[in-house]
């Protein structure tokens, strides 16, 4: 009885996590959303901050032409630390 319920307990975890990750292998590419490239653009600038050895504030020195811009988001570019280790950088 108990290797009945200890499959079933698998089975069934199995099953929920399924349920949990289907949607990031439904369809190639980025999460679908109205700001997702706002936030690739943030984490690609964040990177090349990281790169030039400058902390990532909340102004984007390459945005608008060279000319730099401020970054119009109402969280902190902590968030953007992480994925931003990801990026290969070109120098």
């Amino acid at each position: 009885m108990m290797r009945v319920l200890r499959a079933l307990a698998i089975v069934s975890t199995l099953l929920a996590s399924l349920t949990i990750f289907a949607p990031l292998t439904r369809a190639p590419g980025l999460a679908t959303g109205k700001d997702t490239l706002l936030h690739v653009g943030n984490v690609v600038e964040c990177s090349y901050l990281l790169a030039e050895t400058l902390p990532p504030l909340d102004w984007l020195p390459d945005v608008a032409g060279g000319r730099g811009g401020p970054n119009y988001i109402y969280y902190g570019s902590i968030g953007f630390l992480g994925p931003a280790f990801l990026v290969p950088n070109q120098a």
